[in-house]
């Protein structure tokens, strides 16, 4: 009796046991679905705390793999977000606030990451010294609708100038357009970001 007993007592443990594999085998961790994380920047400052990312690559997890695209000019970017293509983007930080609007709160601020990157950079037959030399002059620049036109123009204002009465701005898509007109002899005073000022004066 006490033989059928123990081996009956045997059966269930062995049952119960089995049960408990199955079970924790179950509970185990799928692995993780293959995800891809697009990342969209801009070519200048904005760009550049990504440039180790973009040639390295950056570790989000298992399987998890990241797609880097680089515009040129914010606009060809913004669409992008809005859509939800792009999970991350680099932009001016005043767009946050339109994208977040626009998204009804869908996109948010992520962080500040770029700061003191403007110059105003002239020839040294325009003679400019100052601020307040740029009356009657043009000035080429890039970042219409964005941080660069509100800094400049803050700047003009700021030194009695009213632009585009006592300083003729001439915008262009992209910095490297400035860059270019600048080189070619079309413009003499340009406001461009870094990494574009080094090209420009090397």
């Amino acid at each position: 009796m006490s033989q059928k007993m123990n081996a009956r007592k045997l059966m269930i443990l062995a049952g119960l046991m089995l049960v408990m594999i199955l079970g924790f085998t179950a509970c185990q961790a799928k692995p993780a679905e293959p995800q891809t994380v697009k990342v969209g920047t801009l070519a200048g400052p904005t760009g550049m705390g990504m440039a180790e990312m973009i040639v390295n690559g950056v570790d989000l997890g298992e399987n998890v793999t990241t797609e880097f695209t680089v515009a040129g000019a914010p606009d060809q970017l913004t669409a992008s977000v809005i859509s939800g293509e792009f999970q991350i983007a680099a932009l001016p930080s005043n767009l946050a606030a339109v994208l977040f609007n626009k998204t009804e709160g869908q996109v948010v601020l992520g962080s500040v990451n770029t700061l003191g990157v403007l110059y105003i950079v002239a020839d040294e037959t325009a003679g400019v010294a100052s601020i307040a030399d740029l009356k009657g002059k043009t000035i080429v620049a890039s970042g219409q609708g964005s941080t660069p036109e509100y800094v400049l123009n803050y700047l003009l204002q700021k030194n009695g100038l009213t632009p585009g009465v006592d300083v003729t701005i001439n915008y262009v898509a992209e910095h490297s357009e400035a860059v270019t007109q600048l080189a070619a002899g079309q413009a003499t005073i340009a406001m461009i970001p870094e990494p574009f000022v080094t090209t420009i004066t090397s």
